[in-house]
């Protein structure tokens, strides 16, 4: 059974510690989730724990994580400031915004659908995946990733319209049957 969040959230200041401690460990928030200038949500610290946003997120203070992850399933995911978290992103969603991305591991699952709306900078310490079924739009923007490595496999796209930067120190893997 799960706990459905479904008012507006907005973090003002201070930090937010939101978690599920119980199996599957699922906190979902379904209303539009804010976090302003200044002010912190954290998905906690276990890799157990995932922050699931099925409404719009406007970050322009922290999202963090040290372990745990959050799951974009929103239409709109605004990032003005950071997101420290590992993410996954597995509905159609279109990421904006000036802020910078550092978590672990992005990651596209095979129902992800993601488009940039500006150009946006990927810095994961570890890996961005683009799984089976997974899609990479950036849009007629550029997708700049400046560490980690980027990994593509059978099955997951990375569209032809933009461009798809490296910066710094990056690997590519890209597997037989991608495109």
């Amino acid at each position: 059974s799960y706990s459905y969040f479904m008012a507006d959230l907005k973090v003002n200041t201070g930090s937010l510690t939101v978690t599920d401690p119980g199996v599957p460990f699922n906190a979902k928030f379904f209303g539009i989730v804010t976090v302003d200038a200044g002010a912190t949500l954290d998905a906690g610290t276990s890799s157990a724990y995932d922050l699931e946003f099925y409404g719009d997120v406007v970050n322009n203070g922290t999202i963090s994580g040290s372990s745990s992850k959050i799951v974009m399933r929103c239409q709109n995911f605004i990032n003005n400031s950071v997101v420290s978290a590992n993410a996954s992103m597995d509905t159609t969603t279109t990421i904006s915004g000036a802020g910078s991305y550092t978590g672990s591991n992005m990651i596209i699952n095979s129902s992800g659908n993601v488009s940039l709306a500006n150009n946006i900078t990927f810095s994961p310490s570890n890996t961005f995946t683009v799984n089976n079924g997974g899609k990479l739009n950036p849009n007629s923007f550029i997708y700049t990733i400046n560490s980690g490595t980027f990994y593509m496999y059978s099955g997951g796209t990375v569209m032809n319209s933009g461009t798809f930067r490296t910066q710094g120190t990056v690997s590519l893997n890209i597997r037989n049957g991608s495109s």
